[in-house]
This record gives structure tokens, sequence and C-alpha cells, in this order.
């Protein structure tokens, strides 16, 4: 009898420690955000001509500017930039200096939508987790922002040059403050509380984001940040546009490059003021949020984008299993067929079908992302549908 209950026991739990395995492999989990890749080019010392500053005027001997003997190192194990160079107060002296990217997060952002009848608006409502692995507080969130005025669609274009950004910043001010009334007369963004800054940043002036963003900071003394091991909530944006996928961005917490009061070398200055911009951003991702309307409705087309975001949830982790995604993909194709053979009442009930197998899979089988990036997008072609 002993024996019969050691093996159902062991049994039990060998079948226990396979269904769990299982289950983690399976179990759909969002993607932290994406380090960027390290950047690093090693200063080379200055040369003579470099530090040449012109010739005596009575011995006819060349002049020259101190030598620093500028030096960049990165170390891998650590994961930071040491600056070293020879002091010009204290011969002999060698400075040195240490700074560290502000990508040592393991950041998670979880994005929520729901409407609101009362306002007639989208409320898009951001949590942002700083995992225990990571080293660095997470200072600052942003999302990227695609409701823009026509006005400033058509004056911004990527910059190549400084000639690039002088003119169109020269272009761009004159317009700036009209079309950011716009925007602000048709989004309410708010904050998590009084310790976070808010601000429409554009990639005129923060270039490193190539996008306009929505951008939180935490500037509160002693820049509390979200500690690694916790998250934040409180990110919040009410839109009347649908969601769609959009960019987020989340950047640690480093202290400035720490120099006396002699300063550093200009190879050194320039170096560390190329490095901050190439990690202004920090960490970056994928999230919901807002996107513009389709100019001209046509519910195959619209129909095609739904499906694009089935494939970019299952990639990204919003939907648990690849089953889940097939199925309902089959249903999606399965709508796109009726509407091409203008079978529109077979569509409906079709989509209001898929609608109510949505609701069987929140928060189970698919991420708040997935569901609202369905259940919003399939409502409104139903509408869409049913009044055309």
């Amino acid at each position: 009898m002993k024996k019969t209950i050691i093996r159902f026991v062991l049994v039990l739990i060998v079948s226990l420690s396979f269904s769990l395995v299982i289950y983690s492999v399976s179990f759909a989990e969002r993607k932290r955000l994406e380090k960027p890749v390290i950047k690093f080019a090693p200063v080379k010392p200055e040369t003579k001509e470099e530090l040449w500053k012109g010739v005596h005027p009575k011995t006819g001997k060349n002049l020259y500017e101190h030598n620093p003997q500028s030096k960049v190192e990165f170390n891998s194990q650590k994961q930071e930039y040491i600056y070293t160079w020879n002091s010009c107060i204290q011969p002999g002296k060698r400075i040195k200096a240490v700074w560290e990217p502000p990508i040592k997060v393991d950041v998670i952002v979880r994005g929520e939508v729901r409407f609101s009848p009362s306002i007639e608006k989208y409320i898009y409502d951001y949590k942002v987790a700083n995992l225990k692995t990571s080293k660095q507080k997470v200072q600052r969130f942003a999302i990227e922002y695609k409701i823009l005025p026509k006005r400033l669609i058509e004056t911004y274009k990527p910059l190549k040059n400084e000639e690039d950004y002088k003119r169109q910043f020269r272009e761009y001010d004159k317009i700036w403050k009209n079309g950011l009334n716009e925007i602000e007369r048709n989004v309410t963004v708010k904050r998590p509380d009084e310790n976070w800054r808010l601000s429409f940043c554009s990639p005129i002036l923060y270039f490193y984001y190539e996008t306009f963003v929505w951008r939180w900071v935490d500037v509160k003394e002693h820049r509390r940040g979200i500690l690694p091991g916790s998250s934040q909530e409180g990110f919040v944006l009410e839109d009347s546009n649908l969601p769609g996928i959009i960019q987020c961005f989340a950047k640690g917490y480093t202290p400035a490059l720490t120099v006396p009061e002699e300063g550093t070398s200009r190879k050194i200055s320039d170096h560390y003021s190329e490095i901050t911009k190439y990690y202004g951003k920090g960490v970056s991702g994928k999230t919901i949020g807002p996107v513009p309307p389709p100019e001209r409705f046509v519910a195959k087309t619209f129909l095609d984008q739904v499906l694009s975001y089935v494939k970019e949830s299952e990639e990204q982790g919003w939907i648990e299993t690849n089953r889940t995604a097939n199925n309902i993909e089959e249903s999606l194709n399965k709508i796109g067929k009726y509407l091409t053979s203008h079978k529109f009442s077979q569509a409906k009930e079709e989509i209001k079908s898929l609608l109510k197998e949505i609701e069987t899979l929140k928060e189970r089988e698919l991420t708040t992302e997935a569901y609202g990036l369905l259940r919003y997008n399939l409502e409104y072609l139903l509408k869409q549908i049913s009044e055309s």
C-alpha cells in the first residue's frame, strides 16, 4: 500500500513539474524594452598638429597648447566609460572621471486602453515596471505621439546636418506654438504626481527620439524615480483616436560626468557630448497608443491593419499562444473574404462573434494591449460597415 502511495505521489510530482514547464514556456510575457548597442570609439591622444597654436613672434619657435593626452576607455564588465587626461594646473597629475550610460534598466511597460462615453475619448493608461535586475532608477518615460496638425508634419523633415537643424529650427519655431496649442486642445495628458514633469518634445530639439513624444521626467529633489523592483502607474493620456502600436522609451538615472573646475580636454568634452546624445532616449520598445484615423476608410484595408496588429501582438508577447493568434487570424481572414465578396451581413455577424470570443480571452490569453487593439478596432470596423 505504501509503495502504491509513493508511486502515485512521484507520478503526480513529475506531472506537475512537466505542466509547469509547459506553462512557463507558453505563457505570454510582455517584452522588455530593448537596450541600444553599446557604442565605443576610442579617443586617440592629441597630436602635435592638434596642439599647435602658432609661432612665437620673436623666437620663431612653435607654440603648443597644454597636452592633456586624452584617453577614453570602456569597461565592458561594469558597462561604464572611463575618461582620463593630464591636469593643466598640477603637472604630472592624471585626472580620471567615470560615466555610466542611462540604460542599466530592465523595463516592462503595461499599456491599457478603455473608452469613456462621458468624454468621448479613449483613456490610455501606462504602468512602468523597473525590474529587480536593474542597476538604475527609471527617471524618464516617454511615448510616441502621432496625432499631429498637418502643418507640423509638413514642416518637420529628418535632419541631415547642422545647417538643416538651423534652417528647420527657424521655420519650425514660427508655427510650433500654434501647433502645440492645437494638440493640447485635443488631448489631455496626466502625471502620476507632482514629482513628474510633463512635456511635449519635438525631434527638432530632442532628435534622439526621431519622433514626437509625450515625456514624463522625475525632477524632484533626490530624483526618486522608479526604483529597481518597483513600478509606477498614472501615466495617462486621453485622446479621441483609436488604439494602434506606438514606440515607448524609458531612461535610467545616471549622474553627469563629474570634472574638476579646470575642466576637461576638448576631445573628452566632444566625446562625452556625442555619447550622451547617443543614449538620449534610453531603452525602447512598443506599446499601444492613439494613431491617426485612415484618411479614407476602406473596410478591407482597415481589416489588414487589424491583422498586422495580431502579428505584432504575438511578437510582443501580448497574445499567449500561437494557437490563439492563429484562431483570431482565421476569423479575421474569414471577415476579409466576406468583405471582398460584399457579404456585409455575414461580415458583421463574424465580427460580433469574434468580439465575444475576445471577451472570453481577456486577461487569460490576451494582455491588455492585445485586448484593447482588437476590441476597439473591431468595434470601429463594425460601426463603419453598419453605417455604409
